[in-house]
């Protein structure tokens, strides 16, 4: 709220009213974009009680600077929530994305902590990592279960003391950065592969976020057609569309949604999608990959647990 007091006057001037009217519509705008950005933002929003829930932890641990762990599938939003977290946390300083499978293992520490002229053989000059950059924001490292056990050991100190040494470099350097990570991977299933950090997965998730698939959240499917209806050309969609787009069980989660309705705004004909839909969705070139990657991840941990191998298939 906005508290005005008008002084040792019991009155406020014309002028003064005018101004305020003016103020009062300027917020109105504010708090309407408010609104509109509460629902319908790509990857939060929704309508049911866990994504509700989300909204709530967002902006819950958006103010405090203990690092987040982020867990989901892919194209579930996972580094667009971390982008609202950084917006919402007040921090002045940039969010810097590490994304982590985009840059080769060898390289992977000097884009993070940097490196000195002469630190290495292509080092012609000093080179600032992407810590430093962050610092007095927040730094994100996406997909962080890529990273190796060995610079995950790095990654901790880094975590616990804020400190880091460029290659070739004798000087420890300290940031301020908040700390983000997010993983699409069955975090606990690689810590037993021994491919994860126990330590380092303790550290990470003292504030822990995740965000379920779409399937699991049907009732936001609607709301989420009706975001990117601009794709679908002004056509009119019927049943038949909805009885398909309500059970499939979209392993690509939002995004795949979201490129199946561009896609079949382009391509269908008529004033209307139905069933066709379906063809969509089979053409999608990351549909079967993604799904059978899902599915046995899901077959290895329940063998490991001795269940059959037959019950298992007959589930699929």
């Amino acid at each position: 709220f906005l508290y005005i007091d008008s002084g040792d006057r019991d009155y406020f001037s014309q002028s003064e009213t005018e101004v305020f009217k003016i103020m009062g519509k300027l917020l109105s705008e504010v708090i309407s974009k408010i609104k509109i950005n509460e629902n319908h933002i790509e990857g939060i929003c929704g309508k049911s009680e866990v994504i509700k829930r989300i909204k709530k932890l967002v902006l819950k641990y958006a103010v405090e600077d203990d690092p987040i762990f982020i867990l989901g599938e892919n194209g579930s939003g996972k580094s667009h929530i971390a982008k609202l977290i950084h917006e919402y946390s007040g921090r002045s300083g940039p969010f810097v994305t590490v994304n982590t499978p985009s840059i080769p293992e060898n390289l992977l520490e000097n884009e993070i902590f940097g490196y000195q002229k002469g630190g290495h053989s292509e080092a012609k000059k000093d080179k600032p990592g992407l810590v430093e950059i962050g610092d007095g924001g927040t730094i994100f490292f996406d997909e962080i279960a890529e990273i190796s056990f060995s610079l995950q050991a790095k990654l901790l100190q880094f975590i616990e003391t804020k400190t880091f040494r460029r290659l070739g470099d004798l000087l420890d350097r300290k940031v301020d950065v908040r700390i983000l990570a997010a993983t699409n991977k069955d975090i606990k299933h690689e810590i037993k592969k021994k491919q994860f950090r126990q330590d380092l997965f303790y550290r990470l998730n003292e504030l822990p976020l995740e965000i379920p698939p779409l399937r699991k959240r049907r009732e936001d499917i609607k709301l989420f057609v009706d975001i990117f209806k601009d794709f679908l050309k002004g056509k009119h969609l019927t049943k038949d569309f909805w009885d398909v787009v309500n059970h499939y069980r979209w392993p690509g989660n939002v995004r795949e949604l979201r490129s199946v309705l561009r896609r079949a705004g382009l391509s269908i004909e008529g004033e209307s999608i139905g069933k066709e839909i379906s063809e969509i969705i089979d053409t999608m070139d990351n549909m079967n990959e993604s799904e059978m990657d899902l599915d046995f991840e899901t077959l290895e941990r329940q063998l490991e647990k001795g269940e059959s191998f037959f019950d298992n298939i007959w589930r699929m």
